[in-house]
């Protein structure tokens, strides 16, 4: 499993300092296929190493850093960073853009050297003061006081949405899912907080507190958003990260405690709120 990387993490190996640690996927010679997770370790003597996994004590490789580059494929959802050499170019794919960009400066900040000629090579350091950063707060603001209308006007009409209950939706769901939260919600309330971004992306941390529906039972859920959005301030993509074995405890019961954890629940659940979703489309 690859999990989203920590912060920049400093700690002491040796005479050296790692600058950053975590899974990435590595691409082989040919750059085919999805790659191999690797335990990457950027140290502060412009040294990329890679190990089989976070215990390993020997990295299967160490690459010298200098120049650097990357390419991020929105639509594709897929963000590569390329570490080049002389003998060849190392292609490092990470989970999320979250991940990506984080490790980009910290590349940066180990003395790599940009190359090419990618878009958003000036990409600023998140800040709660960006004009995207308002753009979230005020979807959230939005959410609390159930308008939603206001948080459907801030997706791009090609925006796409995920979280582990609806891994798929496109802009015309996503407005209706929201719409149907906040007609249909009982005992709802949002919380929110973290809310950053920078002129690509946005992260935020929000809770929410609700009856399910379908038992009666209050659901208390935690949740790490991720935005992405383009030049005139629209989301274009959403995703939601929480666990659904959690959720699916407090709003289905017994039934969620003991099979919260199965693909075939999780399938159940989305092909019923999908249903759902066709009463409340713009």
């Amino acid at each position: 499993r690859i999990n989203r990387l920590e912060l920049i993490v400093t700690e002491a190996r040796g005479v050296h300092t790692r600058m950053r640690q975590g899974w990435l996927l590595k691409k082989g010679p040919k750059g085919g296929g999805s790659g191999a997770p690797r335990w990457v370790v950027l140290s502060d003597d412009k040294a990329v190493a890679y190990y089989r996994d976070d215990k390993s004590k020997k990295a299967l490789g160490t690459i010298a850093l200098g120049d650097v580059s990357r390419a991020f494929d929105v639509e594709r959802d897929e963000y590569t960073l390329f570490v080049h050499t002389d003998a060849r170019v190392y292609e490092f794919v990470a989970t999320s853009v979250v991940v990506a960009c984080e490790w980009w400066h910290a590349l940066l900040a180990a003395g790599g050297r940009a190359v090419g000629a990618d878009q958003h090579q000036s990409l600023s350091p998140l800040s709660a003061d960006h004009a995207n950063a308002k753009v979230i707060t005020d979807f959230y603001t939005a959410f609390s006081a159930k308008d939603w209308a206001t948080m459907a006007a801030t997706y791009d009409d090609g925006a796409t949405f995920s979280d582990p209950v609806f891994p798929s939706l496109d802009a015309r769901h996503v407005r209706a899912m929201w719409r149907m939260f906040c007609e249909r919600g009982k005992d709802f309330s949002v919380q929110f907080k973290g809310i950053m971004a920078n002129e690509l992306y946005a992260i935020g941390h929000w809770e929410a507190d609700y009856r399910f529906s379908k038992t009666g039972n209050m659901v208390h859920n935690v949740i790490d958003a991720t935005f992405i959005l383009n030049d005139d301030g629209k989301i274009i993509r959403h995703v939601d990260a929480f666990s659904f074995h959690k959720w699916s405890a407090q709003a289905l019961g017994g039934v969620g405690r003991a099979i919260g954890w199965t693909s075939a629940l999780n399938k159940k659940v989305t092909a019923g709120g999908l249903t759902t979703f066709n009463f409340f489309f713009l």
